[in-house]
């Protein structure tokens, strides 16, 4: 998982969200109307590495239809009927551009869907009352990673060898932290791939296929970390590897091979 907290710094941040402002002060082409929010997709792209900030997918990949992004609402302009929340929830959001956030097409279309599943029954009806909700969902654009996971490099489950995301073990059981790390795990199939189902559905399987291509991308690296062997030579061959979120959490020492 990437940490996004660097848009509002990029060097095109200002320019961009000036044509943003701008569209949305339009009476005949509203934001809504013409999606401009669609102006940041660059900007998040550049900060991402064009990965995927929740799964780590690299995304728009020539002849894989799969790997398809899109910037969207994290917390959903519209909610599903089968959601908890009420049709419109955030309707007041569709134009504020610290709600969109990048995905890839699995994330946003399977996994995430219109679903914002909150650790209570306060939904915010305004800007202000924001700080007042309880998501369940990591938002990369605001909260550190490092916060909540550890990685894990194993074989224990599955026929494939995987790297997932575990919850960090110091964060208190039963705590708001706690719940929020399972949840966001579960909820994007980034980890208890032993369980196999994810709980939103009960019929989304864990991303075997990813985070297998993780595994395989990242495991010299730590295995190298791991016995404090000297790992310059391999991101010079692979300088590549640095553009992982995950990498962050390989050079804190916050991870373990099973």
């Amino acid at each position: 998982m990437i940490f996004m907290n660097q848009i509002n710094k990029h060097q095109d941040f200002e320019k961009v969200n000036s044509e943003f402002e701008e569209a949305k002060r339009d009476i005949y082409t509203d934001c809504a109307s013409n999606k401009a929010w669609t102006k940041f997709t660059p900007i998040h792209k550049n900060i991402s590495y064009n990965r995927c900030p929740i799964c780590e997918q690299k995304l728009d990949m020539e002849n894989e239809r799969h790997t398809g992004s899109s910037i969207d609402h994290f917390r959903p302009k519209r909610n599903l009927a089968n959601s908890k929340l009420p049709k419109d929830a955030y309707a007041f959001l569709e134009c504020e551009e610290n709600n969109y956030i990048l995905m890839c097409k699995g994330c946003n279309d399977g996994y995430k869907e219109s679903f914002f599943p909150l650790d209570n029954d306060f939904v915010a009806k305004s800007i202000d009352d924001l700080v007042l909700e309880y998501p369940l969902l990591i938002n990369p654009r605001e909260e550190d990673p490092l916060d909540y996971f550890e990685l894990v490099f194993t074989t224990k489950y599955l026929p494939l060898a995987i790297l997932e995301l575990k919850r960090k073990q110091d964060l208190g059981k039963g705590s708001y932290s706690y719940r929020k790390a399972e949840k966001t795990i579960l909820f994007f199939g980034l980890g208890k791939c032993h369980k196999l189902e994810i709980e939103k559905n009960d019929n989304n399987l864990c991303r075997v296929i990813t985070l297998n291509e993780h595994y395989e991308a990242l495991y010299d690296l730590a295995k190298a970390i791991q016995e404090e062997k000297d790992f310059s030579e391999l991101l010079e061959d692979n300088p590549k590897l640095i553009e992982y979120g995950f990498f962050r959490f390989l050079i804190e020492g916050q991870f373990r091979i099973d």
